[in-house]
Order: structure tokens, then C-alpha cells, then sequence
């Protein structure tokens, strides 16, 4: 794992980790209602997943901005 400068660091790049694992976890239930689900269940299915890939991105974002404003990524 990397590491990190400060405990504000670690928490943030394990909140990006943790939203990593939810929307892996959410795309694998995904593709379980592309393969035996209902419409409805596919389209909802797609819309947790598009959230969950939000959630990433705003994870990512926030620890990105944090390492290059303190200096914490080495």
C-alpha cells in the first residue's frame, strides 16, 4: 500500500479503497441482473452502479487534493 504523509492521507485513501470495493461489489451484482434479471432490475441495478462510480471518483478526487495541497503522497 502506499504511503502516505499524514492521518488525514491514510483516511482519505482508504475512503477512496472502501469506494473502490463498493462499486466493484455493486458491478458484480450488475452483471448478475444482466444475466438473470428483469428490465427493471437491470436499470436499477445500473443506476447503484453509476452512483457507485461517482462515490469513487469524488473519493479519488478528495484524496488527490489532499496529497498535492499538503505534500502527502510520497
Amino acid at each position: 500500500m502506499a504511503t502516505v504523509g499524514c492521518r488525514q492521507a491514510g483516511r482519505l485513501l482508504w475512503a477512496y479503497v472502501e469506494a473502490l470495493g463498493d462499486s466493484n461489489r455493486a458491478y458484480m451484482d450488475y452483471l448478475q441482473a444482466i444475466r438473470s434479471g428483469t428490465t427493471f432490475s437491470i436499470k436499477a441495478m445500473e443506476k447503484v452502479v453509476n452512483g457507485k462510480l461517482e462515490d469513487v471518483r469524488i473519493a479519488r478526487l478528495a484524496f488527490e487534493e489532499h496529497a498535492r495541497e499538503h505534500g502527502c503522497r510520497e
